[in-house]
């Protein structure tokens, strides 16, 4: 049955009468008739500083860039606020994420068999360099996570992932300037950091935790030793900071090389379907169309390899991820 009905940019759309999933903070509601959005209203209207809040991660660049060749995000980022009738904010409206589990079954090695039939150390280093490239991303626009941790990230049957947890990022609103922190302050990119060298240490691994002092040189492959020693090794507390996400997406693309190539558990090679999501605007207007919360485009979207990129490729959308400009244009084999 239909429940009540919100206003989302001005348009009114009717919710389901039950929520699909409750907590003690908020609620979130399927859109009846849509399978492409799902909205989260809180429990408890957002007071000045949330909405500003709200507002602010609308309107931050991470779901503005532009370019046909930019690679799909890895953030089920809020696309337009959830108002009542009378205008008052209830809270916002994301992308309806498809079949996932959350990361920290993954992290589980007795429960990775729902997620993949047994996940081989292929699937597991491109579920890394996502994870590594999302946090790039993030990072790149400026934005701290905050809690990148099993329960904030989900992940897909082909490994790919996605963030969900908005409310612990830490930002500056790109218009006026004013900065957000998140409920996990205090953060900072390098705990970012230091958390993605966990979960990668803790998937490639299957132990519970991250070492403290000690690491088996065995327990990586060779291209990721250094990066695992640099953050839980001898010194670690002394040193600057954990490696980078870039840092770990280079070794990481060294590692998924000499890696054979297999097949995904579902018989079919480890690529990730297309999306059939309509914009935002054409959502709206109910018009068909593909999500591109990259630039807001009307086209469909090529997905970011997971498992087949060669390092030239992944270098290449990583550049463009981070709004660089690549220069060389020189073939996969070519001179520099």
């Amino acid at each position: 049955m239909t429940g009540r009905t919100v206003l989302l940019d001005g348009v009114p759309v009717p919710l389901a009468e039950v929520p699909s999933e409750v907590d003690d903070q908020a609620a979130l509601y399927r859109i009846e008739g849509r399978a492409d959005y799902i909205v989260k209203i809180y429990r408890e209207p957002p007071g000045p500083l949330q909405e500003r809040r709200l507002r602010g991660l609308l309107g931050m660049p991470f779901g503005s860039r532009s370019g046909e060749e930019a690679p799909e995000p890895a953030v089920a980022w809020p696309t337009a606020l959830v108002q009542s009738r009378e205008g008052a904010v209830l809270g916002y409206a994301m992308p309806l994420l498809g079949d996932h589990v959350k990361l920290e079954e993954l992290l589980d090695p007795s429960s990775r068999f729902r997620l993949s039939e047994g996940p081989d150390q292929r699937f597991l280093l491109g579920v890394c360099w996502n994870l590594a490239f999302m946090v790039a991303r993030m990072h790149g626009d400026g934005i701290v996570i905050g809690d990148l941790s099993g329960s904030s990230v989900v992940v897909d049957r082909n490994g790919f992932v996605e963030f969900i947890e908005f409310e612990s990022v830490s930002f500056t609103d790109p218009v006026t300037e004013e900065y957000f922190p998140g409920t996990a302050e205090p953060a900072t990119a390098a705990s970012d950091d230091f958390a993605l060298a966990v979960l990668i240490f803790r998937l490639l691994t299957g132990s519970d935790t991250a070492p403290r002092g000690t690491v088996d040189p065995q327990a990586l492959p060779p291209p990721l030793q250094e990066l695992a020693r640099v953050a839980f090794g001898p010194g670690a507390a002394d040193r600057a900071g954990p490696p980078t996400a870039e840092a770990w997406l280079r070794a990481l693309d060294v590692a998924r090389i000499a890696v054979p190539k297999t097949v995904a558990a579902t018989g079919e090679p480890a690529e990730r379907s297309r999306r059939t999501r309509a914009t935002w605007r054409a959502f709206l207007a109910g018009v068909g169309g593909t999500l591109d919360l990259l630039g807001g485009a009307d086209r469909p979207r090529e997905p970011l390899p997971a498992f087949e990129a060669t390092l030239a490729d992944d270098v290449h959308e990583l550049c463009l991820a981070l709004g660089l400009r690549v220069e060389d244009e020189n073939p996969v084999g070519g001179s520099v």
